[in-house]
């Protein structure tokens, strides 16, 4: 998934609804586009696979105390949009973080 905007990203599986939520950080200054997310996605795994991403724009990744990604967390803020459903193309993210990916 990585592209020119894409800083870091990270896909997790949710299990109770065979989502998968692709939380994307953007470069500052930079804005995630998400239908280039599902785009790369699909060239790449197929679009079945792509079909079951949901991309979730996030300034920072979401991390554990020990600095991985919070997968939980993570499924939580997939399951908070509005938006929630595979496939779906939301608005774009701005990222205005300028400290470090995660």
């Amino acid at each position: 998934m990585p592209g020119p905007d894409v800083r870091y990203a990270v896909i997790v599986l949710d299990p109770g609804t065979g989502t998968r939520v692709a939380a994307v950080v953007p470069w500052p200054g930079r804005v995630v586009d998400a239908t280039g997310c599902l785009d790369t996605i699909s060239g790449t795994f197929g679009p079945s696979v792509a079909a079951t991403v949901v991309i979730l724009p996030v300034e920072r990744i979401p991390l554990t105390e020990q600095g991985k990604p919070n997968r939980p967390e993570i499924r939580l803020l997939g399951r908070d949009r509005a938006d929630y459903r595979p496939g779906h193309r939301p608005p774009s993210c701005h990222n205005t973080n300028h400290d470090d990916h995660r």
